[in-house]
């Protein structure tokens, strides 16, 4: 729902208020959320091989589930089996809102303060609700035994490093590749939340001569808690199929809740992106000029530091279970280091040309105008020997032009 209300009765304020509630849909395109068999059994699974006699053969019998030969246990036991691995809680997927939703709720003010110039100020929140979650009921808070790493000492590490990072997880040998589970709303284990506010502020302008200038900044900032529900479920992102319902903890790319990701509580710092957009129409020759700008927030970076067997050892006091010989963990707090911001100008010139009933439009375009080469991507991969942690795997698309005519008859 909607409303705006003329303030002043002038025509010049405008007061402007939304509310929507917005409900996910069951489809076919949303696996997570699909009844179908076919989703939910199992086709696919991955195991461990050792070659331990460096022949490049595979030996062992790769139809056992087990661990034997050079092969670990499957991940996924059910492989090949008609079972269903999954299974939804009916209160979950029926009865009357239980559905997963967001909220969204906007309030704004929009005020002329030229003839043909206003300014809008908005406030405006999202809030999401009925999170679910997948519990493997094969096995138990008991089945995975915690343990912690300390972070090499090395100056590139917020700090310095050297910190402690726990509530690390490795499920026991024993319950290796057991898969039994229960879609379920998660508030049957506790509360887990996710919300976004901000602030927009936007000018445009229609002035006289064809001249049209728009811009403003958007500054707001997500928080996410899914701490009370992995305290119960340290499953969650151990294997394929129970990941994608928990997006919590993703720097650059966002992995879900995971046996080795504690970082099940994030709030981002206050964000801004700015933008705006000119167009000018030159008279009699009729040659439009325009531009576009914007500026956006760095990548939220992170530290994906491969932990060997050896060092997980030392704190969980047995080796990494099914045969791993190392596992992978970030060392830096999500949305606690960025790269620096990212920068765009673009310039278009183009021109109309009439011939009877024939319009031609024929356009220059420049992309990245002041040719920034402003890094995108980054090896967040850190490892203390080397120096390639943040090394560029990307850059900006160097400026460029494209020419571009469209007939109309």
């Amino acid at each position: 729902m909607g409303v705006a209300y003329d303030l002043l009765g002038n025509g010049k304020t405008a007061v402007k208020f939304n509310l929507g509630k917005y409900m996910e849909a069951f489809s076919a395109t949303n696996t997570d959320l699909d009844l179908n068999p076919l989703v939910r059994t199992v086709i696919s699974t991955t195991r461990t091989w050792t070659d331990s006699n460096k022949d490049f053969v595979v030996n062992c019998d790769l139809v056992n589930p087990e661990k034997n030969g050079e092969c670990a246990a499957m991940a996924d036991k059910s492989l090949g089996k008609e079972v269903f691995q999954r299974s939804y809680d009916p209160n979950f997927v029926s009865g009357w809102g239980n559905r997963p939703y967001n909220w969204g709720l906007g309030l704004s003010v929009q005020q002329e303060v030229l003839p043909r110039v206003s300014v809008n100020v908005g406030y405006f929140r999202n809030w999401w609700g009925n999170w679910y979650v997948v519990d493997n009921r094969s096995t138990s808070l008991t089945d995975y035994t915690p343990f912690s790493i300390v972070a090499p000492v090395d100056s590139r590490l917020p700090g310095g490093g050297g910190q402690t990072i726990s509530s690390l997880y490795d499920i026991n040998q024993t319950k290796v590749g057991l898969v039994d589970e229960l879609a379920q709303s998660a508030s049957n284990f506790g509360k887990q939340k996710e919300n976004w506010q901000g602030v927009d502020v936007n000018v445009s302008a229609r002035l006289r001569n064809g001249v049209t200038v728009q811009g403003g900044t958007s500054t707001g900032r997500r928080l996410q808690d899914a701490c009370d529900v992995r305290s119960q479920l340290p499953e969650l992102g151990a294997n394929a199929s129970g990941t994608a319902n928990n997006s919590i903890g993703g720097a650059s790319g966002g992995n879900g809740l995971s046996v080795v990701n504690p970082y099940c509580r994030i709030v981002d710092p206050y964000l801004t992106q700015i933008r705006g957009l000119a167009t000018y129409t030159i008279p009699r020759i009729g040659v439009q000029v325009s531009g576009t700008w914007s500026s956006n927030p760095g990548i939220d970076l992170a530290a994906n530091y491969v932990v060997s067997n050896a060092i997980a050892k030392q704190s969980l006091g047995r080796d990494l279970s099914n045969g791993a010989s190392n596992v992978t963990v970030n060392l830096i707090a999500p949305s606690t280091l960025y790269s620096e911001r990212r920068n765009n100008m673009d310039f278009r010139v183009s021109k109309i040309l009439r011939y009877g009933r024939t319009r031609t439009q024929v356009g220059v375009d420049i992309y990245n105008l002041t040719n920034t080469d402003v890094v995108t991507t980054f090896n967040q991969t850190f490892d203390p020997k080397t120096t390639t942690w943040l090394t560029p795997t990307g850059i900006q698309p160097a400026r460029y032009a494209k020419i571009s005519a469209q007939i109309d008859f």
